[in-house]
């Protein structure tokens, strides 16, 4: 599972479009956008989740382009390090 950040996104753009725009290379596994608290208009920047070799062609095929008067711009999220669990002994 890979994680992209799409930013440079207009404040027009809504999550089903955005959706189907990705899902036109792949199966969209999580689709998250910031949005503003009281008009929930979009902040610019949305975070998708697809598959390994569909997130590579998406990236291949969308970066840059222009969508909504907006280019795109589309990197990988590295991936987080493991979270601890344990808590130490004292």
């Amino acid at each position: 599972m890979l994680k992209m950040t799409v930013g440079n996104l207009s404040p027009r753009a809504r999550e089903p479009e955005l959706r189907e725009l990705f899902a036109q290379h792949g199966t969209v596994r999580g689709l998250q956008m910031a949005t503003n608290l009281f008009t929930g208009a979009c902040l610019g920047m949305v975070c998708v989740e697809m598959d390994d070799a569909e997130a590579q062609v998406a990236i291949t095929a969308l970066n840059g382009s222009t969508y909504l008067g907006q280019t795109l711009r589309i990197r990988e999220q590295p991936p987080r390090p493991p979270r601890i669990t344990e808590q130490p002994a004292h």
